[in-house]
């Protein structure tokens, strides 16, 4: 009774199963030929109401079954034959919704009566601070405002408006739905920013070009070109009728144009870090030139402190003095017992040399640098005893590319920059640059490494030693003596390391030494010519 019942719930599943592969193969070509939507809605419900059918007596054809390997095969046949049965319908429910999403639009937003107007296109931006402003009110217009379109819609469309320098600022971000907001976020803070666009309108205005006779319409041309600054100054708030744009704004762009680079780069990181809220930009500016132009100046006068204004006959003769009062008193020499005066020179001469030190300087061009960036910044701020939190992030901050910096103000969002500790922010990059490796992969390629064709002794041992850094091998010693004598190419230099019965590491490096010093020998005797090598 089991076996009949078996066979007949065999025989109606694969009935079901045929229609349920005709219903399929006529779903996936009315979605290739795209036809309309409702004849494709009615082939999914027949689809669907097959499939509960099949499902059911694929249910009771299970129930009968023992465990065992006819159960498991009839198991993953059901599964391999429902995920196709599944690609067709999630390709025929995508089809569904963009026809659906499509006719809602048009519903939504229907076709005005009257003229149809020119093509919409959206507009190019290359990174010019002054077309900002004017770009993203058409792009938000036309894109960013629409509720209809996803993120990663707009997204699409804001990398495709963009070019050159703004392009270049928002690479590395992939298209999804999380990193549209804080793209747009990149690009306002980066291009956006008033202090920024007030510079660069008044730049513009005193960089304009002077023409000496009214030819061509060069008037009316400076006339709009003066206008149209003086319009976009008043759209921001700095309208020169009210007053609103301050001698102090103007004086600030014509200071910071004098500045060197290095000072200019180290005025700005102020301002990005204490100076956004302050009222008295110009006060705080003199004050920044002032202290400035301190440093400056006991850094040239600190070399000066160790000179020794004596004559060279002079030295030489108080050298020969002193020397001789050495010999007859058997007294320390004078290097071993100075001054106090000459202690100070010393310090001064020393502190003069450091304050010339500049600060590493970190590319992410070259991602693998960082870990050799981060440990000779720490040398920098034990030369210069920096200590102060605040002051290391300064210095951090200044001390990478332009591109860094910004791959680090998305990193540390929400919070901003200024708010972050020195650690937290090298912690950061550090987790960006250098992901922690994956030690099992470091310990295979450790115990898979051998001395390779042509190279030298030392550059294998030098490379094993590389490779333990990151194994966390609990005898390190020990690990390396058993890479170095496995993977080595000599053979008799391996049998030699082999009979030693208490070989550890130095003494293993030891005999190699040995044994490379007696190769270099051999060779050195076996290379003479017979007439050059004399015997007694």
């Amino acid at each position: 009774t089991k076996e009949i019942e078996l066979a007949s719930l065999t025989r109606k599943r694969e009935n079901h199963r045929s229609k349920i592969t005709l219903v399929t193969k006529r779903l996936d070509g009315l979605v290739e030929c795209k036809a309309n939507w409702c004849v494709v809605e009615e082939e999914m419900l027949r689809l669907e109401a097959y499939l509960t059918k099949c499902q059911d007596v694929q249910e009771d054809l299970e129930l009968l079954l023992k465990d065992g390997e006819k159960l498991q095969h009839e198991i993953e046949s059901w599964v391999a034959f429902e995920s196709s049965v599944m690609d067709v319908k999630a390709k025929a429910k995508q089809y569904l919704q963009q026809h659906k999403d499509t006719e809602s639009l048009e519903a939504k937003y229907p076709a005005p009566v009257g003229p149809n107007l020119p093509r919409w296109t959206l507009p190019q931006f290359s990174g010019d601070v002054l077309q900002f402003a004017s770009f993203w009110d058409q792009f938000e217009a036309a894109v960013d405002s629409r509720t209809d379109l996803s993120n990663v819609t707009k997204m699409v469309y804001l990398q495709s408006a963009l070019a050159g320098e703004a392009l270049d600022a928002i690479h590395g971000f992939t298209v999804t739905n999380a990193n549209y907001p804080i793209v747009v976020e990149i690009l306002r803070e980066r291009f956006g920013r008033q202090e920024a666009v007030i510079e660069a309108h008044v730049l513009s205005l005193l960089k304009s070009d002077r023409w000496e006779k009214n030819s061509d319409g060069k008037l009316r041309e400076l006339y709009d070109q003066l206008n149209g600054h003086i319009r976009a100054l008043s759209v921001i708030g700095k309208d020169i009728s009210k007053r609103e744009l301050s001698a102090e704004d103007i004086l600030l762009v014509l200071f910071k144009q004098r500045l060197p680079y290095q000072v200019r780069k180290r005025w700005e990181q102020k301002m990005l870090t204490d100076g956004r809220n302050c009222d008295h930009r110009l006060d705080l500016f003199f004050e920044f030139l002032r202290v400035e132009v301190e440093i400056e100046e006991c850094t040239k006068g600190a070399p000066s402190l160790g000179r020794h204004k004596d004559s060279p006959n002079v030295n030489s003769r108080k050298a020969s003095q002193w020397s001789m009062r050495e010999r007859r008193d058997n007294v320390q020499p004078r290097d071993e017992k100075r001054s106090t005066a000459a202690a100070l020179q010393a310090v001064g001469r020393t502190m003069g040399q450091i304050a010339t030190l500049q600060p590493p300087h970190f590319s992410c061009e070259h991602p693998s640098a960082w870990a050799v960036f981060e440990e000779r910044l720490h040398f920098f701020f034990t030369a210069q005893g920096v200590a102060d939190d605040q002051q290391k992030c300064a210095v951090l901050l200044t001390a990478v590319c332009e591109q860094t910096f910004d791959l680090l103000r998305t990193l540390v969002q929400p919070k901003a920059l200024e708010h972050c500790k020195y650690a937290e922010l090298v912690g950061s990059l550090r987790t960006h640059f250098c992901p922690p490796p994956n030690e099992i992969v470091q310990r295979f390629r450790f115990h898979s490494r051998a001395q390779r064709e042509g190279e030298t002794i030392s550059d294998f041992v030098t490379d094993l030693r590389r490779l333990t850094a990151k194994c966390n091998f609990l005898e390190l010693d020990n690990m390396t003596r058993d890479r170095l004598v496995c993977g080595l190419r000599d053979e008799a230099l391996q049998c030699r390391l082999f009979a030693q019965k208490q070989l550890d590491l130095a003494m293993a490096l030891s005999l190699v030494e040995a044994y490379k010093a007696a190769l270099k020998d051999v060779e050195c005797i076996r290379t003479r010519q017979p007439d050059e090598i004399s015997i007694g």
